[in-house]
């Protein structure tokens, strides 16, 4: 009897909804392509678990930037709602890019990244965590140091990142190739919408807490305000 009148999980007791897991779902944006991942977080085991991951291209046969914003925002929509996340990430925008910045790039990028964050505040009625790029590689590296033994010095480069975050994931990475054999570059908006949604499980829930306990200043001594006062 109690198979029927229990609706399947997530299930409500009272007001208590137990998941479980937590699914995350991570973005990457820019004006041309938005990767996008979905992981699973399971706080009892505290275990991961990639789910998929993809890309779509904004419409550039769409001239006005004002349809175009709406043809992407119906798209991210229909993923949102395919796979109905608990939390959205999205990896935060540059301000400035050595060599690639300029005014018009800066704006279109704007305009999609918080195009995308607000439809996200819209669907779930929370804003979305914005997370920077260098605090996501900086998660990545940490986590293969201390899982693999990762050693190697300097920046995580781009082109590293799919297959080190298929690695933590414990997948093979989803490579697409061109016809003619090569990579399509969009891998790597997969890959950076990927370690978006690692870093965000990451930061929140599985790095430890920085300690809040600060040392206390002794107070000056007598003789210490004395000496003070004398000089």
């Amino acid at each position: 009897e109690w198979a029927e009148v229990l609706p399947p999980l997530p299930f409500f007791f009272g007001d208590i909804k137990l998941h479980v897991h937590m699914r995350i779902l991570g973005f990457d944006v820019s004006s041309t392509c938005i990767g996008y991942a979905v992981v699973d977080f399971h706080p009892a085991t505290k275990e991961m678990q990639y789910v998929d991951s993809g890309y779509l291209k904004p419409d550039k046969k769409i001239k006005n930037i004002l349809l175009q914003l709406k043809d992407t925002r119906d798209k991210i929509e229909e993923i949102i709602t395919e796979y109905e996340p608990e939390e959205i990430a999205i990896e935060d925008i540059i301000q400035f890019m050595q060599g690639k910045s300029t005014a018009k790039t800066i704006i279109k990028l704007t305009s999609f990244n918080r195009m995308i964050g607000l439809l996200c505040l819209d669907l779930l009625d929370q804003a979305p965590t914005m997370h920077n790029v260098n605090s996501i590689r900086s998660s990545v590296r940490k986590h293969l140091v201390t899982t693999s033994g990762y050693n190697k010095e300097g920046k995580i480069d781009k082109e590293e990142l799919p297959e080190l975050i298929a690695q933590i994931f414990h997948i093979q990475f989803p490579w697409e190739h061109k016809k003619t054999g090569t990579l399509k570059m969009e891998n790597y908006d997969r890959s950076d919408a990927m370690c978006v949604a690692f870093h965000h499980v990451y930061k929140k829930y599985l790095q430890p807490a920085p300690s809040s306990a600060k040392k206390r200043k002794k107070a000056p001594t007598k003789a210490a305000n004395e000496k003070k006062r004398s000089v």
